[in-house]
């Protein structure tokens, strides 16, 4: 055994040996970071927006010039070049038997449950264990694995880890009554936004919410999860829960229910989420950056200068929501302030 490995953080007992490990499973996110029609990671596209509004962007080394002109609104510059780095891959976390483990369950969801979710917009879910064993694993591993600084409480975090061992293992046989029990405990609500063919780059891979309900936002579904036996508050997230009961909380059920967003909805969140969240969390940071960019004028912005940088910023329609908040355009915006002085 290699001592400078880490254990894998699933058996714990085999050094973590995996390297280039999705956290996320690849067939779920592929809509939002792949190019259409290819597959494989250097065919990968993807960016993703951090809590103090930072945006980062993986571009494969098969990518097309013409698919990032369209995500990114131009070429890449070459610090962007330099610095990539797919932030959904990771080294030295799992073993490689576990990361054989892992598509015990991911196999058969995308295969069958995924497809009839995105093709026929299936919302009632008969096999629920697989659904909900699939998605487990997504909480469980970016959490994990710190996926941008998202982190269950250490207690759930290791029940779900328990659960994802032992569902991995026994799927293909009959499960012990305790794990079902186990994996029925857990509160789920899954909204799968409606989607038309080539508007993939429209969702988003990220964490919004750290808190309970847990909130991730994968591609075309929206995960939030509860701990078992916790007090079930709908959130109120930008309308993601609007005109909706406490039955859309799946729990014991006998058939998983998923709750569809269309996609004028789906839209107006995402849009609504970059513009109200990221932003002013970053704000500091962006109004920084104006401040810097004025003191070679030896004058600093006015307020109106500052009123003028934050509207430019925020309210645009025809750029693309992976370049809006980027360092490259607001210093573009700051040059064009200081060149109308």
């Amino acid at each position: 055994m290699n001592m400078d490995l880490p254990l894998c953080k699933l058996c714990l007992k085999n050094e973590a040996n995996q390297t280039g490990a999705h956290i996320l499973t690849h067939s779920l996110i592929s809509k939002c970071v792949n190019e259409a029609t290819k597959k494989g990671r250097d065919s990968e596209l993807m960016f993703s927006f951090g809590q103090d509004g930072a945006t980062d962007l993986f571009v494969g080394r098969k990518v097309s010039l013409k698919k990032i002109k369209d995500v990114k609104g131009r070429d890449l510059t070459d610090e962007e070049l330099g610095s990539n780095e797919n932030a959904i891959v990771v080294d030295n976390y799992f073993c490689r038997s576990c990361e054989k483990l892992f598509g015990n369950v991911e196999a058969p969801f995308s295969a069958s449950i995924l497809k009839n979710i995105r093709d026929k917009q299936e919302c009632n879910i008969v096999d629920n264990i697989t659904l909900r064993l699939f998605f487990i694993i997504q909480a469980w591993r970016a959490s994990v694995c710190s996926f941008d600084g998202f982190k269950l409480s250490t207690t759930f975090e290791e029940f779900l880890k328990g659960i994802v061992f032992e569902g991995c293992n026994q799927i293909n046989d009959e499960f012990e009554k305790g794990l079902t029990e186990k994996i029925l405990s857990i509160p789920i609500i899954l909204n799968h936004l409606e989607t038309k063919s080539g508007k993939e780059s429209k969702n988003l891979v990220c964490i919004p919410r750290r808190e309970e309900p847990y909130l991730l936002f994968l591609c075309d579904f929206v995960l939030q999860l509860y701990e078992p036996n916790s007090e079930k508050k709908l959130l109120d997230y930008y309308n993601l829960n609007e005109n909706q009961s406490l039955d859309i909380i799946n729990e014991n059920e006998e058939i998983f229910k998923i709750t569809l967003l269309n996609e004028v909805d789906s839209s107006n969140l995402i849009t609504s989420i970059l513009n109200s969240q990221f932003a002013p969390n970053a704000l500091s940071g962006y109004l920084e950056k104006l401040s810097d960019g004025f003191k070679l004028q030896h004058i600093p912005p006015t307020i109106a200068e500052t009123q003028r940088f934050l509207m430019l910023l925020v309210f645009t329609k025809d750029i693309p929501i992976s370049e809006r908040y980027s360092n490259g355009r607001i210093d573009k915006i700051i040059s064009q302030l200081i060149n109308e002085r």
